[in-house]
């Protein structure tokens, strides 16, 4: 069992290890984007990323942990990258099944801030679930995996470490506790990073506002966001913050 559990960890590993590189270079080119009237309006895809004019994504694999070196983005560093925040134009609150367009808006955007707002509101999350939802073509439907995932009632740490060996992810993503870029950055091995201990399966919008948590300024931390803060700092140190997003977040229990 052990072996067969240190082949998934390699395999997860590899497959991070492409999506660091492939978020590094959407970041890089977004960056030079922003330098030249990028617009903070363009739409996104369905990790909350942005994508092209024409619609083509961005694509980050399975985003890591939405992680970027800070060499590489500098000003972007306080950049909220989750639709937690921005509002789509002319788009009202989304507050009843009534306020849920009945039309498929054109950008992922606006879809994924319609979907992340159901979610987020428990009444209205379950209205959809139990009405809605029922109907096959209904186009909010494309994000059915992910309002349904944040209605999950906190659990244990060794719940959210099963969750990762689990066969069907739909609506969550697998998460480093210690973020993986940052603690390769300060020396720490792979195995360390890698191993069972630092991976959790989180829902996937949960994992959008920990990022956008994780790349706020924060006073508690002198004004700093908790990831530059983190530059540095010891593995225990890291892990506790760590631990303390996944709390706030509602993912862990107390």
């Amino acid at each position: 069992m052990h072996a067969l559990d240190g082949v998934r960890l390699e395999l997860l590993r590899l497959k991070w290890h492409v999506a660091a590189l492939r978020f590094l270079l959407a970041m890089r080119k977004h960056a030079i984007a922003l330098k030249a009237g990028f617009n903070p309006d363009q739409p996104r895809d369905e990790l909350g990323q942005w994508t092209d004019a024409g619609g083509g994504t961005l694509d980050d694999g399975d985003a890591a942990d939405g992680e970027v070196l800070d060499s590489d983005l500098g000003e972007l560093e306080s950049t909220d990258f989750s639709d937690v925040r921005r509002r789509p134009p002319n788009l009202p609150p989304i507050e009843t099944l009534h306020s849920i367009p009945g039309t498929q808006p054109k950008t992922q955007q606006e879809r994924n801030y319609i979907a992340q707002e159901v979610a987020r509101n428990v009444r209205l999350a379950s209205e959809y679930l139990s009405e809605v939802a029922t109907s096959a073509s209904h186009w909010l439907n494309e994000k059915y995996w992910e309002i349904r995932s944040f209605q999950d009632a906190p659990k244990s740490l060794g719940e959210l470490h099963d969750g990762v060996f689990q066969a069907d992810k739909r609506g969550y993503d697998v998460h480093h506790i210690v973020e993986q870029t940052q603690a390769r950055n300060d020396g720490f091995p792979d195995s360390v990073i890698n191993r069972s201990d630092n991976l959790v399966l989180i829902p996937r919008y949960r994992h959008w506002q920990i990022n956008s948590w994780f790349e706020t300024p924060n006073e508690t931390y002198g004004g700093l966001t908790p990831r530059k803060y983190l530059q540095g700092k010891s593995w225990d140190e890291k892990r506790y913050i760590g631990l303390g997003a996944l709390q706030k977040f509602e993912v862990l229990k107390p």
